[in-house]
């Protein structure tokens, strides 16, 4: 009678550690408990819903078709502090090892019309968008940056980061660190690179 006794609890114990994960499960996708993550991975502040950026805003004649943008936007005359952002920038694409295939880096001016060249940047590995045309992808930016929460409506020193389909996915404030472009950006090419 005992040894009965003993073999019922063990199968209920069997039986419960396999149903309750599934009850657990079931409970989490019901209506009476929304679970949702406390924080999520990124270090950049997500663009939501992610914004495209116009076409014919940006020379996409240079290789950034199909890659990660890094773009950082740049006042029209680059100071001292732009030369730095540029240097970190460029030492992210050169972080990116083996998977630099699936990245571009470049610099935009914040003001319609100015120019860019990519030697006053000295020696980077990123490039210069020669100039913005008109103000739409600036104007799309500047939301971008609203709805992400990175500040003012001032883009200079701002970096965002543009997904392959040309969609504004993550946004830096201006003073942002090195560091957490990198991280975020490790995760995304190695997505991209499986």
């Amino acid at each position: 009678m005992q040894q009965r006794t003993r073999n019922r609890l063990a199968l209920i114990a069997i039986a419960l550690l396999f149903f309750c994960p599934v009850a657990i499960a079931i409970l989490m996708q019901s209506k009476w408990w929304q679970f949702e993550p406390a924080h999520s991975t990124n270090r950049g502040a997500l663009v939501e819903p992610a914004m495209p950026l116009p076409g014919d805003a940006i020379d996409w004649s240079k290789p950034v078709a199909g890659h990660w943008l890094v773009l950082y936007l740049a006042p029209s005359a680059c100071d001292a502090r732009c030369v730095e952002d540029a240097t970190a920038l460029s030492a992210i694409y050169v972080a990116a090892g083996r998977r630099q295939s699936f990245l571009a880096v470049g610099l935009l001016p914040t003001l319609p019309g100015a120019r860019l060249e990519a030697a006053d940047f000295g020696d980077t590995d990123i490039f210069a968008f020669g100039e913005t045309r008109g103000d739409s992808a600036l104007r799309v930016l500047s939301d971008a940056a609203r709805a992400a929460g990175t500040g003012d409506a001032d883009l200079t020193g701002k970096v965002f980061l543009v997904d392959p389909a040309g969609r504004v996915a993550l946004a830096y404030p201006a003073g942002f660190k090195p560091g957490d472009i990198n991280k975020d950006l490790k995760r995304l090419l190695k997505g991209a690179s499986e």
